[in-house]
C-alpha cells in the first residue's frame, strides 16, 4: 500500500494544479509562456507646461538588448500622487508589463548641514530626462504612461508607439 502512496500523491497533485493562463488571451499566454531574454531601454523626456500645467512625455531613444532583469528584492511601495505608471502594450492594447516609478520631475537632495545633521531639500523641475528599463516581450508596440492623481486614479499622459 505504501509503495502506491507516492505515485498516487504525485498524480493527484498534478491533476489539481491550476494553470495561471486560463481565461487569458492568446497574447497574454504567449507573453507569459515565452522566456523573456531581452530588455528594452527607453530614454524619455518629461516636461510640464507652465501655462496649461499639462505634462508631456517624448520618446528620445529605444534600445532592445539581450539580458534579463533581476528580481526586485524590495516590494513596491504604494504609489503616491505624481508618480508615473508605465505599461508596455501589445497591438490589441493588452498590458504585457507594468510598473510604477517616482515622479522624475521631483528631486530630493540630501546633504549634511554645518551642524552635521542630515537635511533634505526637494526641487520641482519643469523638465527632466529619465530612462525606463523593462523586460521586452515579443509583440510590444506601445508605451502607455499614466500619472497617479490625488484620488489615486490614473490619468493618461502619453501613449507612444515603439
Amino acid at each position: 500500500m505504501l509503495r502506491y502512496a507516492l505515485p498516487l500523491f504525485l498524480l493527484l497533485a498534478n491533476a489539481c494544479q491550476v494553470s495561471n493562463t486560463s481565461g487569458s488571451t492568446p497574447e497574454q499566454q504567449q507573453a507569459s509562456a515565452a522566456q523573456v531574454n531581452q530588455i528594452i531601454f527607453l530614454d524619455l523626456d518629461i516636461a510640464v507646461d507652465t501655462v496649461t500645467k499639462e505634462t508631456t512625455v517624448r520618446l528620445l531613444n529605444k534600445m532592445v538588448t539581450d539580458g534579463k532583469l533581476k528580481n526586485a528584492v524590495h516590494p513596491e511601495e504604494m504609489p503616491k500622487p505624481g508618480d508615473l505608471q508605465y505599461s508596455l502594450l501589445s497591438a490589441s492594447g493588452q498590458t504585457l508589463f507594468s510598473k510604477t516609478i517616482p515622479d522624475p520631475l521631483v528631486n530630493t537632495l540630501e546633504y549634511a548641514s554645518e551642524s552635521g545633521s542630515i537635511q533634505q531639500k526637494t526641487f520641482h523641475l519643469k523638465k527632466a530626462g529619465f530612462t525606463i528599463r523593462a523586460p521586452f516581450y515579443p509583440g510590444t508596440t506601445h508605451l502607455l504612461i499614466e500619472q497617479v492623481q490625488q484620488d489615486n486614479k490614473l490619468k493618461e499622459i502619453s501613449k507612444l508607439a515603439l
